[in-house]
């Protein structure tokens, strides 16, 4: 009932919509989450299916909307990845003074120009999203907007930070900042998720750590949430297919693209089972760690079982017995478990009760 009433307040707040608008005409689903949680693939992923869009080409990092748009302030304006979640700019609502006509306008010119308007659904990514779910909705309406957020350990998405060399031997914290920052933005989305008509929650390590069955079943859950036929395939990568073993040592650090998508995949290298996709552009190579993903991302292969990779690495770093991580993991346990996850155990994943309402479980497709 509360939910209802949550919803009803929210869709009143939207802004009108003129029936001829050529937003009236899509709906529009929203891949949020962490980073690193897994948003990517699932965008990559939806994309293939004949009735859907995405970003692509936009030469922005990760082909992400909230870098094409001048309306409010991408993360890095912020706080950056592992900050934003603690200014109050990065939370919008429907009541905030952005919502507007003009506003409306603005936001749907900068991302329409890289879909293809002929779909119905048209995709946008950007993981801080997640606390812009009930502005995005006032934005493109409640019964036009979805979104599907991504959850995995707070200390997997913070990978791509703590195993940069300058990090190694200064996580004296035992990861506390990082996991700060996951339990504000995912604890203020458990409170917007009331106000939000169409949402699903994903966990990334159920999804890809199950086999590709699994996975295919909860692709269908997905399109089952969205209102598609069942048509998309996943492909599984190819563990003996050659890859190319060295490149340049600056090509190997886990840096982040700036400005540039990564298209037109050139070369893959392997580094310690670390996969990194390489693309070159007018500044030199640049080189994003995808580790669920391979190939192109107009032809997307999975690599099943890889969300915990990470573990290993944090292990190497830290000292997970000492007396500061002892108290990280006293003092935050019983918030992470109410999202499924654990420190104590960190390969432990259960149901998040958090999330109950509008987690999506896999759908069985096996013939009995």
């Amino acid at each position: 009932v509360l939910q209802f009433l949550h919803v009803q307040s929210a869709i009143e707040a939207n802004l009108p919509l003129d029936p001829n608008h050529e937003i009236a005409k899509h709906r529009f689903l929203f891949v949020v989450g962490a980073h690193h949680s897994g948003t990517t693939i699932l965008d990559l992923i939806l994309c293939q299916h004949p009735s859907a869009t995405c970003l692509l080409g936009t030469h922005a990092p990760e082909n992400e909307g909230q870098h094409l748009q001048h309306v409010y302030h991408r993360a890095a304006k912020t706080g950056g990845q592992l900050g934003y979640g603690f200014n109050p700019e990065s939370h919008l609502t429907e009541n905030s003074v952005l919502l507007t006509e003009a506003n409306r306008q603005r936001i749907f010119d900068s991302w329409s120009k890289y879909w293809d308007l002929s779909k119905l659904f048209l995709i946008e990514k950007s993981p801080p999203h997640i606390l812009k779910m009930r502005f995005l909705q006032g934005i493109f309406t409640a019964e036009r907007s979805y979104f599907l957020m991504t959850l995995r350990h707070p200390l997997g998405t913070a990978h791509f930070r703590y195993i940069k060399a300058r990090y190694r031997g200064r996580v004296v914290d035992c990861g506390e900042k990082f996991i700060l920052h996951w339990l504000k933005i995912y604890e203020t989305a458990v409170r917007d998720a009331t106000f939000v008509s169409n949402i699903g929650v994903i966990q990334l390590e159920e999804f890809i750590d199950n086999g590709k069955w699994v996975a295919q079943g909860y692709v269908a859950e997905m399109e089952t949430f969205l209102g598609l036929k069942r048509t998309i395939v996943l492909h599984e990568r190819d563990a003996s297919t050659p890859m190319v073993k060295k490149r340049k040592r600056r090509n190997k650090r886990h840096i982040n693209s700036r400005g540039h998508s990564i298209e037109n995949l050139e070369n893959v290298s392997e580094n310690n089972g670390q996969h990194y996709y390489e693309t070159s552009s007018s500044l030199g190579y640049t080189a994003r760690k995808l580790l669920e993903y391979h190939g192109s991302k107009h032809n997307v292969e999975i690599s099943f079982g890889a969300s915990f990779r990470w573990v290993t690495d944090w292990k190497n770093i830290v000292d997970i017995k000492s007396p500061v991580c002892k108290a990280v993991e006293e003092k935050y346990e019983e918030r992470l478990n109410q999202f499924g996850y654990s420190l104590r155990n960190l390969t432990h994943v259960t149901e998040p009760h958090a999330f109950r309402a509008f987690l999506l479980k896999y759908r069985n497709l096996r013939k009995n």
